[in-house]
This record gives C-alpha cells, structure tokens and sequence, in this order.
C-alpha cells in the first residue's frame, strides 16, 4: 500500500473507533429513542468514508461498527424496536460503465446486523468450561 493509501485506512479505522465508542458510551436504560446510526441503512455508502483492502474491493463500516459494539441494553433496545427502517437493506446502485465495487454486508439490514452481534455476544459469555470444545 502506499503512504496515502495507509494514512486513509488509519482515519478510517479512527472514525470506526469513535463511532463505536460513542455507541458503547450511549445509556440505554429504557431506550426510546434510538442512535440515528442504527436508522441510515446506507451507511457505508454515505458516511464519506471507505475502507479498502485492495484496489476493487471494500469493507462495511456498518460492519466493523456494530462488530466493536458492545453495549448489549442498546442492542436490545433497537431488536425490541418497531420501525420499519430498521428492516430496510442497502439498494445497489444503478450499473455505471465502470461497474461498482460491492460492499460486503450490503445486503444485511441494520436489524440483522445487530442480531448476529448479539448472538457473537452471548456466544463470548457462554464460552469457558461450559463450550463443548473446552479441554478436559
């Protein structure tokens, strides 16, 4: 990579940091309302920031956001949620002549997203002795 390329990745990798420590920070107790983050299901698209790997491939914020997330009451809050845009998924752009680099999780609204982070969560609780890979 080079140096602007790796400088970009770093204040990408910041922004994700922040944002998930903000939402980590975030009281819930009897949450009514909810983060805007959790409403914007575009958001890798929207947020000005990409992440790449390579040259035609990318990573989803969204992802790497709700991934560093563990606040379980605000997670909770936004599965007992009604709104429908929390259902909603990402559209893919229209084809342009060059095509488009499509972002992993795209096609995962923000409500699914959350469920496997819970599940990864209560996954890391239950691990220890009770795992059925643990060593005799």
């Amino acid at each position: 990579m080079k140096e602007f390329e790796l400088e970009e990745l770093k204040r990408g990798l910041n922004y994700v940091q922040k944002y998930a420590d903000s939402l980590n920070n975030f009281e819930c107790d009897r949450c009514k309302v909810l983060p805007d983050f959790f409403y914007e299901h575009d958001f890798d698209r929207k947020s000005g920031y990409k992440i790449s790997t390579a040259l035609h491939s990318s990573v989803s914020i969204r992802k790497l956001i709700i991934d560093k997330i563990d606040n379980e009451p605000l997670l909770n809050a936004v599965l007992r949620a009604k709104d429908k845009r929390l259902r909603k998924r990402t559209k893919l752009p229209r084809k342009h002549y060059m095509g488009y680099v499509p972002i992993p999780f795209q096609e995962y609204s923000m409500l699914e997203l959350v469920k496997y982070r819970l599940q990864e969560l209560m996954n890391e609780k239950n691990m220890g002795k009770r795992a059925s890979n643990y060593p005799n």
